[in-house]
């Protein structure tokens, strides 16, 4: 890999980062700041960079670094863009345009990534991957909406690829890195944040069931809830099901127990050498049983089993 010499040294990444969105965009770099930053102002998903570069065991110079995860902030708010129009969740008429320079952009970046670090072959495979990354959250998206089109139809069996599709960009973040530091992402630890990717989605789902319901996007949890009645029901109804039916506290322990076993997975993976990771999975099982136990208070109950060692419990 060769070293980079065009990016100046920054205190931090969020000041290259700045930065370089203004270069990209020096005529709209105000507008398109807030679709690529958080509401408190953090670049979109920036952290999983140096938590997945630490899993590979091998150090990656801090100016390559930092233009990779100006790459991926760039990807992964265009895939959150694309989410927000295909769901209609956006009255921004300029969105599909934004969209379009923020992967025009995107790809400007990789291809210039891969021509400085990467050897011809290997830059040839990354563009190609990238290509076809981009195709697969395609239709990932489209197949995930006509699934909409029947909100008691749970029995979907691309449900899973769907999903993880819809967040391809960590995958190729993987393939990325893996190409940079010269060292092949092994299948178990791919299969396992496939895993935890699709897990996640499942507690965005239950933490935003209400929401969903209203914008009437019939999420796998909505849909679970549905098929019950057959129908879909009014939202006094659904809120009976979610809180008596037991479904919602049955989500969270099937949410936490799919997190250890992807902790497990990892942690057992001998190519795997990140320990953050470890502690960034223990950080998304503690949110999901604060969710479980937050759930059940509303109800004046205590969750089945948390006084017990089970198997959805954190060692």
């Amino acid at each position: 890999m060769k070293s980079s010499s065009n990016v100046k040294p920054y205190e931090n990444f969020k000041e290259y980062f700045l930065f370089e969105v203004k270069t990209d965009f020096p005529d709209c770099h105000n507008i398109l700041s807030t679709y690529l930053t958080t509401g408190i102002g953090d670049p979109i998903f920036y952290s999983h960079v140096p938590i997945l570069i630490e899993t590979f065991g091998r150090e990656i110079d801090i100016s390559v670094e930092f233009e990779i995860t100006q790459f991926y902030v760039y990807l992964s708010s265009y895939y959150m863009l694309q989410d927000q129009l295909v769901d209609e969740q956006t009255s921004d008429k300029f969105a599909p345009l934004i969209a379009g320079l923020i992967i025009s952009r995107a790809t400007n970046r990789l291809e210039r990534l891969c021509s400085e670090f990467l050897a011809p072959d290997e830059a040839k495979k990354t563009i190609s991957y990238f290509h076809k990354s981009l195709s697969d959250n395609f239709n990932a998206l489209r197949l995930e909406h006509l699934a909409y089109t029947d909100p008691t139809q749970v029995d979907n069996p691309s449900e899973y690829q769907n999903v993880v599709e819809r967040a391809n960009s960590v995958t190729f973040l993987l393939f990325l890195l893996g190409r940079v530091v010269n060292k092949e992402v092994s299948n178990n630890f791919l299969s396992a944040i496939r895993s935890f990717i699709f897990v996640s989605q499942m507690g965005d789902n239950l933490c935003d069931w209400r929401e969903d319901y209203h914008s009437q996007k019939w999420t796998l949890f909505l849909r679970k809830c549905l098929s019950a009645a057959g129908r879909i029901s009014n939202e006094e109804e659904l809120e009976e099901f979610v809180y008596l039916s037991g479904i919602y506290e049955e989500e969270c322990i099937n949410i936490m127990r799919a997190i250890v076993k992807v902790r497990d997975s990892i942690a057992d993976d001998p190519s795997c050498s990140d320990t953050n990771l470890i502690q960034y999975l223990h950080i998304q099982h503690r949110k999901a049983f604060r969710l479980l136990t937050t759930f059940c208070e509303k109800k004046s109950i205590v969750p089945s089993h948390t006084r017990e060692r089970v198997d959805w419990t954190w060692p």
